[in-house]
C-alpha cells in the first residue's frame, strides 16, 4: 500500500502518494470560513492552474526590476499575510 499525504497549495487540498503524483481533489470550504463568492465551477481549479500560481507568486521577474515577488512581503511562514509593517516596501524601498 502506498503511503500518502495530504497538502494544501492555495486552497485545493491535494494528495501526494510516494510517485509524488498529484490527484485532484475539488475545494471544500472549512465550517468557519465563509461561503466564497467566487463560481469554482465556471473556472475549476487544476493541477496545472495551482502551479502557475505558486511559479508567479515567488517569480520577481514579474516586477519592475526584477528583485520582488510576492512572495518577498507575503510569507508562507505567515499565513501569506504582511506581519512586521503596516504597508509593504517595494522597488526602491519606497512604501505601499
Amino acid at each position: 500500500m502506498r503511503s500518502r499525504i495530504v497538502i494544501l497549495i492555495f486552497g485545493c487540498f491535494v494528495f501526494l502518494s510516494a510517485s509524488m503524483s498529484l490527484i485532484e481533489i475539488p475545494f471544500v470550504v472549512p465550517k468557519s470560513w465563509p461561503e466564497p463568492v467566487y463560481n469554482f465551477k465556471e473556472n475549476a481549479l487544476t493541477t496545472e492552474k495551482i502551479e502557475l500560481g505558486r511559479a508567479l507568486f515567488y517569480d520577481p521577474v514579474l516586477s519592475r526590476n526584477n528583485t520582488i515577488s510576492c512572495a518577498s512581503c507575503h510569507s508562507q511562514y505567515t499565513a501569506f499575510a504582511h506581519v512586521d509593517h503596516d504597508l509593504s516596501h517595494g522597488i526602491d524601498d519606497k512604501i505601499g
